[in-house]
């Protein structure tokens, strides 16, 4: 029961990078400024209120998603580059 459980949160993890890959590659923007957390919140919040929906419609459920992941509010500060030459 328990490596079911740990199996389920492991696939969990997994479509949730791959989706926030998907929808970070589709827009030309890096996939870690995607947020975790909110994606989780983004995920949840669709699947509650379109839990009957036909599978016709799973296609535009799933663009409906990929676009509130990364909108500006699901975007994390593009990160500074930094580059420090090592002195010996």
């Amino acid at each position: 029961m328990v490596y079911a459980e740990i199996y389920g949160l492991l696939l969990t993890q997994w479509a949730l990078a791959r989706l926030i890959c998907e929808a970070a590659t589709e827009t030309d923007t890096a996939p870690d400024r995607v947020k975790y957390l909110r994606t989780i919140r983004i995920v949840r919040r669709h699947a509650m209120s379109e839990a009957t929906f036909p599978p016709d419609r799973k296609e535009r459920a799933l663009r409906a998603v990929k676009a509130d992941l990364v909108g500006r509010r699901g975007l994390n500060q593009p990160r500074r580059h930094r580059s420090y030459s090592r002195v010996v």
